[in-house]
């Protein structure tokens, strides 16, 4: 779940970014305050965000159509299918199913190469069939913090 989260994270930080550089929000934003709730039963969506709160407290301009733009940028992400903007201000996220499940598939592809590979170099190491490699460190050292 983190992965798509830090992506969720990064592109909501070009959101505010955006609207820093346009005058629209507050130099003195402060991006901290950002949350993206991925654990809480109270969220709506996937996950959700305090970000149209935050924005709209900090807005330059009152004439400023900020949920109608909010909407448009994050809907345009390729990862999102859906989102709310709560009556109190919240963001409610709903994901691509494709993007989930690609994300899963590579997380697990890449536990299954590192378990192979890593039983390839054991085997090999076991059998003195050759020195490691720069890469074969790296594997192994991957291998360490995953079990």
């Amino acid at each position: 779940m983190n992965d798509y989260i830090s992506i969720l994270k990064k592109d909501l930080l070009d959101v505010i970014d955006n609207l820093i550089k346009n005058n629209i929000v507050n130099q003195d934003f402060k991006k901290d305050n950002l949350t993206i709730d991925y654990l809480s039963k109270s969220k709506q969506g996937e996950v959700s965000t305090n970000l149209f709160i935050l924005l709209n407290s900090q807005l330059n301009k009152n004439d400023y159509d900020l949920r109608k733009n909010i909407h448009k940028n994050i809907i345009n992400f390729e990862y999102v299918k859906k989102i709310e903007i709560t009556k109190v201000g919240f963001i409610n996220i709903f994901f691509e199913e494709d993007f989930i499940i690609k994300k899963l598939f590579f997380y697990y592809l890449i536990q299954i190469i590192t378990v192979i590979t890593f039983q390839e170099i054991m085997i090999k190491l076991t059998l003195n069939l050759y020195q490691l490699t720069q890469l074969d460190r790296f594997i192994l050292h991957i291998s360490e913090e995953l079990f």
